[in-house]
Parts: structure tokens; sequence; C-alpha cells
């Protein structure tokens, strides 16, 4: 029981050090994200302008506007500027290095303005305009885009409580991955780039956040992947990430051979992001489709789908009112900000599939916290109203005095709070809130149980308990042993069926399911219960091994048994009447005999005497010959009355009972049987003096039962070695795979055996 106990307090024990941790890597990831923001945007100069590097918007003619920051400078939505101080933007961008550019430098853009909305066109009067730059303000962007905080902050709390709670699931670990990735990604959407970024040549914000982004689509596919599946190849892992990239190098390798202008191919060059955010959603949701299909349990179909439908519908959208659009039409036919908000709903769904439906295991987790704040508020509101009710303090009592009554008490409270709310863990969860009483639950039972069988049935009936479980079954079927079937509680479909190995040998299956209203098995639950399965197997395996032990020496005694009946059938009908034959015809010689022969004749018939009286004795010993001229009825109670004989003052009186039919039992039953029943009334004729002997034979279709109940002084409490009559009736029971039971009585002793006359004689 080691070894499951080492892993049971190893994943405690890290669970702790994971809650520990959690809130060092969400203020990890929120400071590093503020950071980066901070970095590649707050400290350079803004124009006021957002632009995003697509291919219809970053054409030969110049750059397109697509969003403004600020509405009071001098450029509009829609102008398209071909120039920089005079110098073109395709000679900025060929000609290296860019101008530095600082906050308060006024820049001159020549630019055509058509009067319509964002078009690569570049159509329209060239006019110029002036524009000073002023500090980037990422507050701004964020509020035109209301959508976009909320989903970050809803992913990366999501991702960190599923880490957190299950941190072996690649999906939990996927979606917290790209809930990190995610602010990085803000660089390339909503903050995009700007006229001045282009012509200072710094664009690293937008590839780095833009790389970031296609990382980001590549862990939410590994987590639509793996969420319906828990073993994942590893390639499959790595494509997923790699996916992305190698889409981007597909589209470099489709579009830029066509494109000779210097500006149109840094479009296509720094839009990493682009073709997997065209595929990515897609594979997505066939990942979660072929996954959903393959599920084999309703509540985890049902659990799904909760995601995959909102998904599916966010993803059709963000392609079908989003992306396609602004392909072929430069915008969006719905804002941005609502397509990703659509997302957040995706979120919302995930969230009450993990709450309502079980996805992730995580429900168990959430009432156990529920729980405990509950019992701590009520604690709390209990010990503060306690102190002021019942335990007021004198007005001139010193401060120090005061400050140590109210630690005294409050330390009181909380060992107090912590004692009730562990009980209360208990009765409500089971052993699933605490790993110990889980493990004790295949603990040996105090009381020795009656058979091998029986341990086991009180071994399930404590895991049933333990659990909380409405049916346990164990099914044994080893070789070599009948099939052996033990449940514990009222039959309900099972949830779990845990096979049993011993080696490569299976010896059975166990079979639980969860009462109704309660959480079902977890992740962790399964990883325990397949541990103390282990456990119960090995215990299986002893008791098939001790039942086929018990088998094989019951076909042994009982073909001992046969074996000294056919013997002595064989003495009695053969050589018994040969010796007998001889004896008389040397009685009949004799007398005629010469004399000087009748002290051979003598001798040859006292040696034939003797001869034919151990022979009679073996006989007798083989087999009781009462059993062969009556029965095992008749022959009991002959012995009764032998034994009754032997006290003629205090004769006791002998009542022998007889259920069924006792003609054709086994050679070894019947022996047992005779033996057992004869010691008994022996032991309550002369030990302990009856005056009333009870004596009962049942015959069952599975065994006989042999009773012997008296009303003597019983066997001695103070003694505690039994006697050679005691000892020999058990041994004959139990050889035979029987049960032998002693029983004190008021006054009296009562003996019953139960000896099984269904025997595997043919194996």
């Amino acid at each position: 029981m080691g070894q499951p106990s080492r892993t049971v307090w190893a994943s405690a024990s890290s669970h702790g050090l994971r809650w520990a941790g959690l809130p060092l890597l969400v203020v990890a990831v929120v400071l590093g994200s503020l950071g980066w923001i901070y970095l590649a945007r707050a400290l350079s100069p803004a124009d006021g302008t957002v632009t995003f590097p697509s291919a219809p918007l970053w054409s030969e003619r110049g750059v397109v506007v697509d969003e403004l920051a600020s509405s009071t400078g001098p450029l509009r939505v829609g102008d398209c500027v071909v120039a920089v101080d005079g110098v073109p933007l395709e000679a900025l961008i060929r000609d290296r290095p860019g101008h530095a550019y600082h906050v308060g430098d006024i820049v001159r853009y020549q630019i055509r303005r058509s009067g319509t909305s964002a078009s690569s066109q570049c159509t329209g009067p060239l006019t110029e305009v002036s524009v000073v730059l002023d500090r980037y303000r990422p507050a701004v962007v964020l509020g035109q885009h209301p959508s976009v905080l909320p989903l970050a902050v809803c992913l990366l709390a999501l991702g960190s409580f599923l880490v957190a709670v299950r941190p072996r699931l690649r999906a939990t670990r996927a979606l917290l991955i790209a809930a990190c990735l995610f602010p990085f990604g803000m660089t390339e959407w909503p903050f995009g780039t700007q006229v001045v970024d282009l012509a200072a040549h710094r664009l690293w914000p937008f590839v780095i956040g833009d790389t970031a982004n296609a990382l980001f689509w590549g862990a939410l596919l590994l987590m639509a992947v793996s969420l319906p599946r828990r073993q994942l190849p590893r390639w499959v892992v790595a494509g997923c990430f790699v996916g992305p990239l190698g889409l981007h190098l597909l589209y470099l390798t489709a579009t830029l051979p066509g494109h000779t202008s210097g500006l149109a191919r840094l479009a296509r060059l720094v839009t990493v992001s682009l073709a997997a955010a065209y595929t990515v959603p897609l594979l997505m949701v066939i990942g979660l489709l072929t996954g959903y299909r393959d599920l084999a349990r309703d509540e985890k179909r049902r659990a799904v789908r909760w995601v995959l439908v909102p998904f599916t519908f966010a993803a059709v959208c963000y392609l079908g009112l989003g992306q396609i659009p602004a392909a072929l039409t430069n915008r969006p036919l719905v804002p941005w900000t609502w397509l990703y908000g659509m997302f957040l709903l995706v979120l919302v769904a995930l969230a009450i599939s993990v709450v309502r439906n079980h996805l992730f295991e995580v429900r168990v987790i959430i009432r156990r916290w529920a729980l405990r704040v509950l019992t701590l508020l009520t604690g709390v509101v209990i010990a503060v109203g306690g102190s002021q009710l019942l335990v007021p303090l004198p007005t001139g009592i010193p401060t120090t005095w005061a400050a140590a009554a109210i630690g005294v008490t409050a330390f009181g409270a909380c060992v107090l709070i912590s004692r009730v709310e562990r009980v209360l863990q208990r009765k409500v969860f089971g052993a699933r809130a605490d790993n110990a009483t889980m493990l004790s639950a295949l603990a040996p039972p105090r009381g020795a149980p009656s058979s091998n069988e029986d341990g086991l049935a009180a071994t399930l009936e404590a895991l049933r308990e333990a659990l909380r479980l409405a049916f346990v079954r164990l099914e044994l079927t080893m070789p070599g042993m009948p099939p052996l079937i033990l449940a514990a509680g009222t039959h309900h479909r099972p949830e779990l069926v845990l096979p049993l190995r011993a080696d490569s040998a299976v010896l059975g299956q166990l079979s639980l399911a969860v009462r109704p209203g309660l959480e079902p098995l977890g992740h962790n639950d399964e990883r325990l219960i397949d541990a103390l399965g282990q456990i119960l197997a090995s215990h299986a395996y002893n008791v098939g091994l001790q039942h086929a032990l018990r088998q094989a020496l019951a076909r042994a005694v009982t073909a001992r048994e046969d074996e000294r009946r056919r013997v002595r059938r064989e003495i009695h009908d053969g050589i018994g009447p040969l010796l007998a034959a001889a004896l008389l015809r040397t009685e009949l010689a004799a007398p005629t005999a010469p004399p000087t022969q009748a002290r051979t004749f003598n001798q040859l018939r006292e040696l034939q005497q003797t001869a034919l009286s151990d022979l009679r004795h073996l006989v007798e010993g083989l087999r009781p010959p009462a059993l062969d001229h009556g029965g095992l009825d008749t022959a009991l109670r002959q012995h009764a009355n032998l034994s009754v004989t032997g006290h003629p003052c205090d004769s006791p009186e002998v009542v022998i009972q007889v259920s069924g039919d006792l003609t054709d039992l086994p050679a070894a039953i019947e022996v047992a049987a005779y033996r057992i029943g004869q010691e008994a009334i022996t032991n309550a004729t002369r030990h302990a003096h009856a005056r009333h002997i009870d004596v009962r034979l049942e015959r069952s279709p599975g065994s006989l039962v042999v009773q012997v109940s008296d009303d003597g002084r019983g066997v001695p409490k103070a003694s505690n070695i039994a006697g050679v009559g005691m000892v020999s009736m058990r041994e004959r029971a139990t050889e035979l795979g029987g049960e032998y039971i002693t029983e004190t009585l008021t006054p009296g002793t009562r003996i019953r055996a139960q000896l099984p006359i269904v025997l595997d004689l043919a194996s």
C-alpha cells in the first residue's frame, strides 16, 4: 500500500504548490504584458493613425489610414499617405535606416483624400498636412475596442483556474498559453502600426505581436483538438504551433513573387498571422467536431457540445462577417470589436460547461471551495457575535490583556473552523476530500471476517462509503475457480469499469457508480481508484488462490475417501470372505487330522483368526461400517444410543432431525459429517453433561449443514487452547472447503459445520 500512498500525497502536495504559484504566474503575465505594451507603444511618438499592413491597405501607391486614435488632428479615416516630409514611402522603405522622430516633432504628410472609406486606390487630389507627434496613448485605443480587455482578462482568469485544478490536461495548459500570448498579440490588433512607425522603420513591435498572435491561434487549435481527447501524439502538439508559421511561409511563397513594390512585399512579410486567421478557426471547428463524434459517454458529449456550438457560431461570424469581407472590400460587415466580443460568449459557454456539465472535472473543486468559504464566513460571524455577546471585556482591562484575549479567541475560532470544515468535507464529498480516508478504505476491517469472500465484501462496502458511491460490484473470473460476484449498494449503471490484473492475468473487473445528485468521478479520482484497484486485485488474487487450494484439497480428500470406500468394499467382499472360508475349512479339517498334525492345524486356525480380526479392524478404520449399513442419520442414531447407554444414571435426550435426502452424499462429505456429529455428541455427553442434545442434518442443493446444540456447561471461557476434538472437527470441515463455527449459548454450546457437496471433480 506504499506506492498509492506516495502517489496520493505527492498529488496533494503538488496541488498546494500549484495554488501557491498561481498568483505569481498571473502577476508575471499581467506585468509582462503591460511592460511589453509600454515598451512597444507608449515609448514611441504617435501621429494619431492606426493602420494594418494587410495587402489591400498597403500597396504600391501608399498606406491607407484605417483608424484614428484622436479625431482632433488633420488626418481622416481613408486618407492615403503617399509621402512623409516629401519622401515617398517606397523610397523610405528602400533607403534604410529610417529617420528618428520624437515627441513634439512636426511631420508633413502628403496624402490623397478621395472622401470615401478606406481603399487601396489612393485616388483624389494630392494635399499636404502637418501632424504634431504626441505620446502614444494605449488606453484610448483600448477604449475604442471595449471587447479586447475583457477578453484578455477572462482568458487569463479561466486559463489560470483550470491549470491550477487540472494541470495535467493538455487542453487547460493550451488555454493558459493562449491567455498569456493574447496581450502580446494586442500590439498587432487593436494597436496596429502608424505611418510614423513605417517612416522610422519601427515595425518590430508589430512583427513580434503578430508572431505572438499566430502562436495564439496555434494554442487555441491545440485546446480545440485536445478538449475531447486526453491523449494526443507529440507530432500533433508540435504541429498546432508550427502550423500557423508554416501557413505564413506558404502565403509568402504564393504571393511574394507577384509583387515588385517594396511596400506591398513588406505588408505580406510582417502579417505573420494573416493565413492562420483564415484557416485555424475552421481547423478548430473540425477538431472539435471529430473529437465530439468519437466520444462514447453522454456526459462528455454534452460538455463538449456546450463549447462546440457557440464556437462554431463565433467562427462562422468571424470569417463570414469579418475576414472574408475585409479581404474583398477592406472593411468587415460587423466591427471587429463586436466580432471579438463573440468569443467572450465562447468563454462564458466554456465556463458554464465547466460548472454545469463537469468539463475538465473541476465542479467538485468549485463546490469544495464554496463549502470552505461558507464555513469560514459562518465561523467568523459566530466567533465575532459570540465574543461580543458571551465574553464582554471589563472596562478596566489592560490593552495588552485585551489583545491577548482577542488573539486566543481568534486562534480557537480558526481551529474550530478548520475542524468543522474538515468534517463537512468528509460528510459531503466522502474520501475525495481527504486522501487519507480514501486510502484507509481498503484497510482490513477490525472484526475478523469469517471467510476471504467476506473480507472482500467488507472492503467493497468500506470503499462505497468512503467515496459516497451508490453501487460497487466486483466480478472475479479467475481460471480454476467459479465466477465470484460481490456487490455493495443499490444497482446503478456503472460510470467507471476498472479491469483488475495481476501481472498478465486478468482477474476480473471493478464497477462503480456515483450516487445520484453527487459529483461524478473525476480524473484524479480515477487515478487513485486505479491505484487502490491494484491492491484490491492482489487481495482478489489471494482469494482466488486460496479458493483453488481449498478446491484441490477437497478433491484430494474426496478422492481419498472414495478410494477408501472402494478398498473397503474389495476387502469386505473379496479378501474377507476368502479368509473366512479358509478358517472354516481349517476348523472342519482339524478334528480329522492325524494326532501328529493337530498342533499345526490349531496354530493355522489361530493365525487365520488373527488375520481376519486385523482385517476387520482395518476395514472399520477405512470407513465407519455404520455408514454403509444404514446411512448417515442411522449411523449417528446408533452412536447417540451408545453414548446415552454409557451414562445410565443421567442419560441425556438426543433428538436427530433430518431435512433433505442423504442417500447420495459423496463419501468424503458423509464421513466428515459423521465424524463431526460423532465428536460433538461425545463432547456434549462426556464433558458438557448436557441434558438435551439437538442434532440437525440439513441437505440443500449445494451443501450439507451439521448442527449440534446442547444445554450443557459449554466451553470454558478461561481456556484459550481448543481440545483435540474441536481441532479435529474444524480440520474436517475446512479441508473440504467448508465452514466451522462454535457458538456459546445460555446455557450450552452450538456447533455448526457447513460442508459443500458440489465439487469440481472433473477438473
